[in-house]
């Protein structure tokens, strides 16, 4: 197991390497607001996620800093309270899309007429049940009166 290091007990080359990286994410990932000088070796005792490489972003919304694995660099873009802010707001614009989108109004439409012809086959069941039962009744009342 690698043991971990302090960020002072880095060479130069090292040091190096790094800032060289970073250089190459903030290239890669412009739009991420990486912190420079913020990177952090997978061995560094600071590094919060261990064996992997962190840099420091600022949040899109509200420029707060947060600490991620650069692996996640893709995905993140904002801190954790304004990333739940932002999929709750995403959430009920995609529930509303779905909901009004031509396919799911067709599907919509074809279960209600499913379940209203299976009601009318219910309805002209049970109406000819009743009939019966009433002839069956008018039948009983005529055979008794005579």
């Amino acid at each position: 197991m690698t043991t971990m290091r302090a960020l002072s007990a880095f060479t130069t080359a090292e040091l190096d390497a790094m800032d060289a990286m970073e250089a190459g994410l903030q290239e890669k990932w412009p739009t991420r607001g990486i912190v420079t000088g913020s990177i952090y070796a997978p061995d560094c005792d600071e590094n919060p996620f261990p064996g992997k490489y962190s840099v420091e972003i600022t949040c899109v919304d509200c420029g707060a800093v947060r600490r991620i694995a650069t692996q996640d660099l893709f995905q993140v873009e904002r801190c954790k309270e304004c990333a739940k802010k932002h999929q709750r707001r995403n959430r009920s614009k995609n529930r509303l899309a779905k909901k009004s989108s031509p396919v799911a109004l067709a599907a919509r439409r074809a279960r209600l007429e499913a379940e209203l012809a299976a009601l009318d086959a219910v309805s002209s069941r049970e109406i000819e049940e009743m009939e019966d039962m009433e002839a069956d009744a008018a039948l009983g009342a005529g055979v008794s009166a005579e």
